[in-house]
């Protein structure tokens, strides 16, 4: 009897099919470059137009959102630098002397002295006014101004001046007791306000700069004393540069909101760029 045939001869329809399995690569060597031209149509394939819309309008929004803010910090800067410039002077008042005695205290030097930390003695109180908020308020919600002649100051006191009943008069002795006497025989003080030297620290600003509820009486001391107003100081007894604080955090906060923003947008911008959604 014939001994039987061991090996096996593989059908027609066989080797077509292990041919054309997608996986073996044995059957089919060209498989690697097949699959390297099918990723690169992947990566060459344009994104949807839509999506591309709605990332582009989403870059568009950042952007604005991030030059408004930045706007928005820059206004807020520029009301807030003269409290921003106010906040850093020294804490130690500049000493301007005793103006009876100094004749120094020029409308130019005084100009130069605007937002200011100064301490100054020496003032003679004249034209005193009582302000305030309402028609009867409690001693402490009223604030008292007045001019001192010696210097072109118009100054805000939390306390009233003591001003003696006449008819005190300065002392012959007294420093400045010649610029004093002129005052009186000019009328621009009574002999008992020139009899009073007050002392007073805090911010001194333009008079025409003052603050909204204080203008119709600096401009009321102008016009008395002939005066254009941006030509007196105004002196904010008790006002010190420790007051001022805030406008640190202020600052801050406007500078970090636009910065913060511009990171997003940024962040955006390279995500777009990596995910092929840039228009």
């Amino acid at each position: 009897m014939p001994e039987a045939d061991s090996s096996h001869t593989a059908s027609p329809d066989a080797s077509k099919g292990a041919a054309d399995h997608p996986l073996d690569s044995s059957a089919s060597p060209g498989l690697p470059r097949d699959l390297a031209v099918l990723f690169r149509s992947w990566d060459d394939t344009p994104v949807d137009a839509e999506r591309a819309r709605l990332v582009a309008q989403g870059l568009r929004l950042r952007g604005l959102v991030t030059l408004v803010l930045a706007l928005a910090a820059g206004v807020v800067m520029a009301l807030t630098a003269s409290a921003w410039s106010f906040w850093t002077e020294p804490a130690k008042a500049r000493e301007l002397g005793d103006l009876r005695a100094d004749d120094t205290l020029t409308p130019a030097a005084l100009a130069n002295l605007d937002n200011r930390h100064v301490r100054v003695s020496g003032l003679v109180p004249t034209r005193l006014i009582a302000v305030s908020p309402e028609p009867s308020p409690p001693p402490e919600r009223v604030t008292w101004l007045f001019y001192c002649p010696l210097s072109g100051l118009v100054v805000r006191a939390a306390a009233r001046p003591e001003i003696p009943a006449p008819p005190a008069a300065p002392r012959a002795d007294a420093p400045g007791a010649d610029r004093l006497a002129r005052l009186i025989a000019e009328g621009l003080a009574l002999p008992e306000e020139a009899a009073v030297s007050i002392a007073a620290e805090g911010r001194v600003i333009r008079a025409d700069e003052a603050p909204s509820e204080l203008r119709p009486f600096v401009a009321s001391f102008a016009q008395r004393v002939r005066r254009d107003p941006s030509e007196l100081g105004l002196l904010l007894a008790g006002v010190r540069p420790s007051d001022f604080a805030w406008v640190a955090w202020v600052w801050a906060l406007a500078a970090l909101t636009p910065l913060i923003s511009l990171a997003f947008f940024v962040r955006a911008m390279r995500s777009a760029r990596l995910q092929g959604g840039r228009p």
